[in-house]
């Protein structure tokens, strides 16, 4: 009897007991979802850093590529005015000696020294 009397009278109680207890347990099973949405998210994020760190690298590889790409191209703009005065030169000496008429009268030896200093500062950039 005892205990139908405490059912009666704490029967409103008891009801809103078991309404928060369901809602404890709605709330229990959320957080555990919401934990491995964490851990998801955890693990793309890792992903994504992991991508980053290889897309920097070869980013890095690639800027070091085209810096090596315009030393090269520098190298041979370089060349292409040496060339010139080198051609210039043996225009000079060519015409130095119709116009003197003689090999003797023209410096020779001092063109032939510049000309192969010229042609030593072309070949030392052509093997770098």
């Amino acid at each position: 009897m005892q205990s139908e009397d405490f059912l009666k009278e704490n029967g409103f109680l008891l009801s809103k007991f078991e309404e928060v207890q369901g809602q404890f347990l709605l709330l229990k099973s959320q957080v555990r979802s919401q934990k491995a949405e964490i851990e998801g998210l955890k693990y793309d994020i890792s992903n994504y850093r992991n991508r980053i760190d290889r897309l920097t690298q070869s980013q890095k590889l690639l800027k070091e590529k085209i810096a090596e790409q315009e030393a090269r191209l520098s190298e041979q703009s370089i060349l292409v005015p040496e060339n010139f005065k080198i051609r210039n030169n043996f225009v000079k000496i060519v015409t130095d000696i119709e116009e003197k008429g003689s090999v003797e009268t023209v410096n020779l030896r001092d063109f032939l020294d510049t000309l192969i200093e010229e042609i030593d500062i072309c070949i030392n950039q052509l093997s770098k």
